[in-house]
């Protein structure tokens, strides 16, 4: 669901990606989202997350040179 995602969110921008269209592009019922994410910013927090985990990690190897 969060490649999914993502990858609407590239497509069509974060406002006009609906959770319907989530659900429906990574094949699994809406309540299916609803149990990982209690709305469609959850997922951007998400993946935000995950993006600054992973530049942290690359500053800290980095640094360590």
């Amino acid at each position: 669901m969060v490649q999914t995602a993502l990858r609407l969110f590239k497509k069509r921008g974060f406002e006009a990606t609906t959770v319907d269209e989530i659900a429906e592009q990574a094949d699994v019922a809406k309540g299916t989202f609803f149990n990982y994410f209690p709305r469609k910013e959850a997922v951007f927090s998400h993946l935000a997350e995950t993006w600054v985990a992973e530049a942290e990690r690359k500053i800290a190897a980095i640094l360590r040179i």
